[in-house]
């Protein structure tokens, strides 16, 4: 049987393990705010299809900075230009493409 000092690292090892995590997510797919970590964003530039975006702003809050959303932004193969505190992700393709 599981001691309680045993139960509560495993659990704090699960957590560690899943909350960290970054969502491996477009940041310029449509709603991405609501399941990412990220810091505020907005769409500055919609895309054709009317759902995603081409290009997205993010801003620096008191939760969370851009450095994640910048990550993420270079991982699918998009331009970002700015900092930690704030910058924008720009596509370099279409989605279609």
């Amino acid at each position: 049987m599981f001691s309680i000092k045993s139960l509560v690292l495993f659990s704090a090892a699960i957590c560690l393990a899943s909350c960290s995590r970054v969502p491996n997510v477009n940041v310029l797919d449509a709603e991405t705010n609501a399941i990412t970590p990220f810091a505020s964003t907005k769409c500055t530039k919609p895309n054709a299809d009317g759902e995603n975006c081409d290009e997205k702003q993010c801003t620096k809050d008191v939760q969370s900075d851009c450095k994640s959303f910048a990550n993420k932004c270079l991982e699918f193969g998009h331009k970002y230009e700015g900092t930690a505190d704030g910058g924008t992700c720009s596509r370099v393709s279409t989605p279609n493409s």
